[in-house]
């Protein structure tokens, strides 16, 4: 019997609604060995959940479903996840599903999971932690508690997809990481997180608009380049990542979306062939689309057929392109969706 099938009749034989921890890795699941430099992953879900304490009254199932750095998680695995959540909330028992995952592209995976709908029949909240196992205080104990307490609330039910970190509620679609260190890991400026968890109390006081998702199928699997750019850049690296088989570019641009006026026949020479968006370095605020019109601004580049991210920024635009792409939609149908962020 496969492990999938075994966490299915486990959970058909606990009593009650059930919340199932699925663990990808990360430093939440690191600890330190000896003999050897820095922490890895090595701690597996049902351990995990050893180290939070009691849950009364919370009936909770666990599964490794991987055990990676989250720079190393694929498309296809954070596809393979979406899949998995979908078959729980299938069993009619599970009444949420928290994820475990490192903190690097925790953000990438939580929109993906957000883009493919996994929410769609059971919360999902996404969690890990900025301190591994061997830490003097480590925090992955507690940020796994709150997010079990959050994914079996009806607070958060039709909220999508949820972040749980430092005892904050983040909707998936603004959450990005703002540090390499401190415990409050996670930010939603600049609007803000959608809740609370205090005193083992669940508060939700700002429910997200969802809007835009593709829905079940292929997630980001087809391979995108994302590039910043600096002043004066021509931008040639873009048309070297079309020639190296990429199937689409994001760009980090300065400002509201600009490059150097150099690098506008470059990338309009590779949108011809290829989707290129355009995203911004700056951390709060979208890509504009209409303020300026000298030449590489927002609006020679749309000329040029760029398309614009809107509110996304590069991570996000990247996790997006590589769905539609991989989906294989034509221009006019990832020019669509990214006009559902502007």
């Amino acid at each position: 019997m496969s492990g999938s099938d075994e966490l299915i009749v486990r959970i058909a034989e606990v009593p009650g609604p059930v919340v199932v921890v699925l663990s990808m890795g990360g430093t939440v699941s690191s600890v330190r060995e000896p003999g050897r430099e820095g922490s890895v992953p090595r701690v597996d879900a049902s351990a995990l959940l050893g180290d939070v304490g009691s849950l009364s009254g919370l009936s909770v199932v666990s599964e490794t479903f991987r055990m990676l750095p989250s720079s190393s998680v694929t498309g296809a695995d954070v596809t393979a996840l979406a899949a998995r959540i979908r078959s729980l909330g299938a069993t009619g028992r599970v009444t949420g599903v928290v994820v475990t995952h490192g903190t690097d592209t925790l953000e990438e995976t939580a929109f993906t999971l957000e883009l493919l709908a996994a929410a769609t029949d059971v919360p999902v909240v996404v969690t890990g932690a900025m301190r591994d196992g061997s830490d003097a205080a480590p925090d992955g104990p507690g940020n796994l508690r709150d997010a079990v307490l959050a994914a079996a609330s009806s607070q958060v039910r039709g909220c999508g997809v949820l972040v749980v970190f430092d005892s904050v509620i983040h909707s998936a679609r603004w959450v990005s990481k703002e540090t390499t260190f401190r415990a409050a890991g996670f930010s939603s400026a600049p609007l803000g997180p959608i809740g609370w968890i205090v005193e083992d109390r669940v508060r939700v006081f700002s429910r997200p608009l969802l809007g835009f998702r593709l829905g079940p199928g292929e997630g980001p699997t087809a391979p995108i380049a994302v590039l910043a750019t600096v002043p004066g850049d021509d931008m040639i690296v873009a048309d070297a990542a079309l020639r190296a088989g990429y199937r689409g570019v994001v760009l980090a641009g300065a400002g509201g979306g600009h490059v150097a006026r150099a690098a506008v026949p470059v990338l309009s020479a590779v949108a011809a062939e290829i989707p290129v968006v355009v995203s911004t370095r700056v951390p709060r605020g979208p890509a504009l689309s209409k303020t300026y019109g000298y030449p590489g601004s927002e609006v020679s580049l749309r000329h040029a057929g760029c398309l614009m991210s809107g509110v996304l920024d590069a991570a996000k635009s990247s996790v997006l392109l590589s769905a539609l792409v991989a989906r294989g939609a034509d221009r006019a149908a990832v020019a669509e969706a990214f006009a559902a962020f502007a």
